[in-house]
């Protein structure tokens, strides 16, 4: 029996992104034909698991992005995150390049995230979407929380739909000038309100919108579960972590926000360089100002991350101020 497609995305750019995205083909591969589609070059071990592989060095990158990611405030400082370029049209293309050379093949495919973590538990409802999906007569299905977004971590849908109706934008240039017409509840340059915006306004009687996330319905599964800043992938955790710099200067702070109100976490271990110590308790925030004159190792609990102080200067739109 033939079996079904899975496009994976992914940028494996450093070991944490690629051993989690090897752990994400490993739990798919022995079920579904597996596609990857990356912008970051893999080795071979990882195309070896995979039927196919496509490489783009085009990661088409845009440069604006006016909306804060994150921002954080307290007594003592404001704090808020952009990320230096946007990676929408980028994750959009590695999608389409995924499918392109396959819609011969095969006639419907399932995009999985390359940081999400499907538990043989849940590969059953990878096929209840498929039912669901021929059932209701419809030609994808997708996932919605809220007005105005679809979720582009996990869907499944007709490839010749998917290609004709929801992905029409075919170069970068194109994807930006659609977007930017974009007015409440869409938001620009945000993939899960473009695929929303295509959805409502060209194709909602064939799509079947789920409402609710895909944590829920795949509920034994790890779904999402790297974060980034600056472009350096990390695990998720109650808490963030970041390398910012002080909005009136160039001096570079390190700065431990809990976003978790139930968070208790006794202790934290850091390293900054050669500089080494311990958060003593997960309620609260901090900040350390960091000296370095061209790289920042930050290791949190054993992850440990690059980052050029170049990058964090040049981010002046990522920032943090402080009170007085």
């Amino acid at each position: 029996m033939k079996k079904d497609l899975v496009v994976i995305g992914s940028y494996p750019s450093n070991e944490l992104s690629k051993n989690i995205l090897k752990e994400c083909i490993s739990k798919l591969n022995n079920t579904f034909d597996i596609v990857l589609s990356t912008h970051y070059p893999v080795n071979e071990e990882v195309q070896k698991l995979t039927n196919y592989y496509v490489f783009d060095a085009f990661n088409g990158l845009i440069e604006t992005n006016d909306n804060p990611i994150i921002w954080f405030q307290n007594d003592i400082f404001y704090l808020q995150v952009k990320h230096i370029k946007n990676h929408a049209y980028s994750a959009y293309s590695c999608m389409v390049s995924g499918v392109e050379l396959l819609q011969s093949k095969y006639e419907h495919f399932y995009f999985i995230n390359g940081d999400t973590l499907i538990d043989s538990l849940d590969i059953s409802k990878l096929f209840e979407l498929k039912q669901l999906m021929l059932d209701k007569k419809k030609k994808a299905v997708f996932f919605k929380e809220f007005s105005g977004m679809v979720d582009s971590k996990i869907f499944l849908s007709e490839i010749k739909f998917f290609l004709e109706t929801i992905a029409t934008t075919k170069t970068k240039d194109d994807f930006i000038q659609y977007n930017q017409r974009f007015t409440a509840p869409y938001v620009p340059y945000v993939l899960e309100s473009f695929f929303s915006e295509r959805i409502d306004r060209w194709s909602s009687d064939d799509v079947y919108i789920i409402q609710s996330s895909p944590d829920k319905y795949f509920t034994n599964s790890k779904i999402d579960v790297l974060s980034s800043f600056n472009g350096m992938s990390e695990t998720k955790r109650d808490y963030l972590t970041f390398l910012i710099k002080e909005k009136t200067s160039n001096k570079i702070f390190f700065v431990y926000v809990n976003n978790n109100p139930n968070f208790e976490k006794k202790e934290i271990n850091v390293k900054i360089n050669q500089d080494s110590f311990t958060l003593s308790n997960g309620n609260y925030s901090f900040y350390k100002e960091v000296f370095a004159d061209n790289t920042i190792l930050l290791e949190v609990e054993g992850v440990m991350n690059s980052y050029p102080v170049s990058d964090i200067i040049d981010n002046t739109d990522s920032y943090i101020q402080f009170n007085g």
